[in-house]
């Protein structure tokens, strides 16, 4: 068996249909037998952002129709979805020498981006496609 690897996503558009696509079975290989214990954080993290997405969109309609605490819900949710993201990258920051904020800044945005997306993969399709046709053939 060979394995390819065609790049990582050089955008956040294809970083998000990326893992859009991988997040599709990542509740199920993250509790199959024999479960690693270590990956429950893992595992949990799209299903707290994805009940949050939920809450987000319930705050803002309720923020629609005049409910004074639709924008604080909202606001509270996104924190939330913030925060997951905000302790990977100052994880992610405690192995490197030196970081300064603006690299911070956009690990900030990329993990809220991958979290977003597998969250959404919970619940949306997203089918495969070939590898050729994102990352690999913009950066070719």
């Amino acid at each position: 068996m060979a394995s390819v690897h065609h790049g990582d996503p050089l955008t956040l558009r294809l970083l998000f249909k990326a893992e859009l696509w991988r997040g599709r079975a990542h509740l199920r290989v993250s509790f199959r037998r024999p479960i690693a214990w270590t990956a429950v954080p893992s595992a949990m993290i799209p299903v707290v952002d994805g009940l949050m997405l939920l809450v987000v969109i319930a705050g803002l309609f309720a923020a629609a129709f005049g409910a004074p605490a639709g924008l604080p819900v909202t606001a509270g949710a996104l924190f939330v979805i913030a925060a997951g993201a905000v302790l990977k990258v100052l994880k992610a920051g405690t192995r490197a020498t030196r970081v300064g904020l603006v690299p911070l800044l956009q690990g900030l945005v990329v993990a809220c981006v991958y979290d977003v997306a597998r969250a959404l993969a919970l619940v949306a399709r997203a089918p495969h496609r070939n590898a050729r046709s994102g990352a690999a053939a913009t950066a070719s």
